[in-house]
């Protein structure tokens, strides 16, 4: 059976029949209850019955005001019924549901899907209908309804990022002390829960974000023992690991990714460094940045985050003073909305997606770059993340049915891929583009343009 996209809405037509059909079956809402709560006797305690009484009347309500309502949300109402998934129910209702995966990029990822499957198989049956692409399981979509991107998801300044102020110790087996970490020790922070927990992802306006803390040695020897590339610790994974960071005992970082989408609807990559200890040399959607004291002590904590993020990957601020930093960041970046959380199977953590739009187009941003290495700071430099390239809905939209898509560098004044210099600032031509693979695809970055086909 297909594993349909639980983010997307469902039909007015069988929501009401759902509703129909129940309160005839059963006449009262006890009753109703009752037997859904039925349904979930061995799902680990997950669900109570006011619970399901307080989402039965936010079905009556959203119903009644016209709200939209996910295949996930009404996936519980179901269930009575005895249908092994919501798409076997409203198959009559919205025939071709489109399942946004598509042959040779599922291919692609196979291995990384057949992850992501196991993980919820060994998870609740409360889990099991989770939507995943790649190594992403998507635990919670906001708000997809809306007309254009400032309608979607929630609104950076509407999440609260609560500090728990505690640390948990993990299990000693996890911890690798043949490594040693690079630098520092610092403070890192973890998941440990999202409020409201059980509404329908369509009506969140706010958000609250609980974290716990966690120290950056702790991080990477314990990754250093559960995450690695040929799988050889998938079972401490599965074991320690789990899809609701309440019952994560796997250290990991509170992280959010961004994807960085110009003014006139270009969409910046980021092939990512040969050094780096993660996916070297693959191709990212756009960056990624991980929370942090200064983002806590914020006004707007995950809004810091991303600014954090975009300046310091997508701009040479390395030599910038902080009000330089702040000039940019308030020229340039834009609308920035949360679109989803997800679990990710190899590092047991939970990114975090947003999508950010700048207030620049190709040129005003290359404008930008150049004046900042002539006039602000000529010596300021770009950390060494990896090499900028562009891309658009359309070349993504290819490479998900294709297997691949042209994309090309992002060119300004002095270069910026360490391959590749150009002498003068002329257009790139065809003979610049390369062709990008869904082979050489960050893990995470399928999801995510899946999730910006949706957005866009």
């Amino acid at each position: 059976m297909r594993r349909v996209h639980k983010g997307k809405y469902i039909d007015d037509n069988v929501v009401k029949h759902v509703i129909d059909h129940l309160t005839a079956e059963y006449k009262e809402p006890q009753p109703i209850i009752d037997a859904i709560f039925a349904t979930y006797q061995d799902d680990d305690g997950n669900r109570d019955r006011d619970t399901i009484a307080r989402n039965w009347n936010l079905l009556l309500k959203n119903y009644q005001d016209q709200r939209p309502i996910t295949y996930g949300f009404l996936d519980e109402f179901i269930r009575p019924f005895g249908c092994a998934d919501v798409e076997e129910y409203v198959s009559d209702f919205l025939p071709g549901v489109d399942e946004r995966l598509f042959i040779k990029t599922r291919q692609a990822l196979a291995e990384l899907e057949h992850d992501a499957q196991e993980v919820l198989d060994h998870s609740p049956a409360l889990y099991a209908d989770k939507f995943y692409l790649g190594n992403i399981i998507e635990c919670r979509r906001f708000n997809m309804e809306g007309k254009g991107l400032a309608n979607k998801g929630i609104d950076l300044r509407h999440v609260s990022v609560i500090d728990e102020g505690y640390s948990r110790k993990p299990e000693s087996s996890l911890i690798d002390l043949t490594v040693t970490p690079l630098g520092a020790n610092n403070t890192k922070y973890c998941l440990h829960k999202i409020e409201p927990a059980d509404l329908l992802d369509a009506q969140h306006d706010s958000l609250d974000v609980h974290i716990f803390h966690s120290d950056y040695y702790t991080y990477y020897r314990c990754q250093n023992s559960v995450y690695d590339c040929n799988k050889n610790n998938k079972n401490k994974r599965l074991q320690y690991g789990h899809i609701d960071p309440r019952k994560n005992k796997i250290p990991q970082l509170f992280t959010m990714f961004f994807t960085v989408i110009l003014d006139d609807g270009q969409i910046l990559l980021m092939r990512r460094s040969s050094n780096l200890t993660w996916y070297p040399n693959m191709f990212d959607l756009s960056g990624s940045e991980n929370f942090n004291d200064q983002d806590l002590a914020a006004e707007y904590s995950l809004e810091n985050c991303i600014n954090r993020g975009i300046i310091e990957e997508y701009f040479p601020s390395i030599g910038l003073d902080q009000q330089a930093k702040l000039d940019v960041i308030n020229e340039t970046i834009g609308l920035k909305r949360l679109m989803a959380v997800g679990y990710h199977t190899e590092s047991c953590s939970y990114p975090f997606f947003a999508i950010c739009r700048l207030k620049v187009d190709e040129p005003g941003y290359v404008e930008i770059l150049n004046r900042i290495k002539t006039n602000i700071n000529p010596h300021a430099q770009f950390d060494k993340e990896g090499e900028l390239y562009l891309t658009t809905i359309q070349n993504i939209r290819e490479l998900l049915k294709e297997g691949s898509c042209p994309i090309r560098p992002l060119k300004f004044k002095g270069g910026l891929n360490a391959s590749v210099r150009f002498a003068d600032e002329s257009e790139l031509g065809e003979q610049d583009k390369i062709i990008l693979s869904a082979e050489e695809l960050h893990p995470m970055t399928a999801y995510r343009m899946g999730l910006i086909l949706d957005c866009c």
